[in-house]
């Protein structure tokens, strides 16, 4: 989202929602998210030739890398309100199911033109309720399969 005031992504703008038939239902009442690309690699040593091996001393010791992956976890932790939507209480049941959500996340203004989606296991879910303390909630997600960017042109 273009924010004409400063340059700095608020980290309040960062939007992650389940879709629940087609309609994007944010995490609720979360207080952080963290969103981790990650790419597995896989090592590639090649013998070196003995013209290689005779002008270099280290020759044959450094490697190729190649990626062999990519994967994308999410994790979030939010106050738990019983009266929301997306709540802790709904993100139990899914957790239960063992099934894979659809998951979109954006920044908030582009979460209907511009955001990444994809199907994600939920790994983990906890509630923590400390003495005089408002409960919280934590999930971590995993994707299943790809996670693909969608940009969508408005509409005149």
């Amino acid at each position: 989202m273009e924010n004409e005031n400063a340059d700095y992504v608020h980290g309040s703008d960062l939007l992650v929602g389940i879709l629940v038939e087609d309609v994007f239902n944010p995490l609720g009442h979360s207080k952080t998210c963290t969103i981790t690309n990650t790419a597995e690699t896989k090592d590639r040593a090649v013998k070196p030739t003995l013209e290689e091996k005779a002008k270099a001393a280290a020759a044959g010791k450094w490697k190729e890398k190649s990626v062999s992956g990519l994967s994308v976890s999410i994790s979030s932790e939010g106050f738990v309100f019983y009266g929301d939507g997306m709540g802790y209480d709904k993100l139990l049941e899914m957790w239960e199911s063992g099934n894979p959500v659809p998951v979109k996340y954006a920044l908030r203004g582009e979460e209907d033109t511009k955001y990444r989606q994809g199907n994600f296991i939920i790994t983990s879910l906890e509630e923590v309720s400390a003495a005089d303390d408002d409960a919280t909630y934590s999930i971590s997600l995993e994707n299943s399969g790809p996670v693909e960017v969608k940009v969508v042109t408005p509409k005149a």
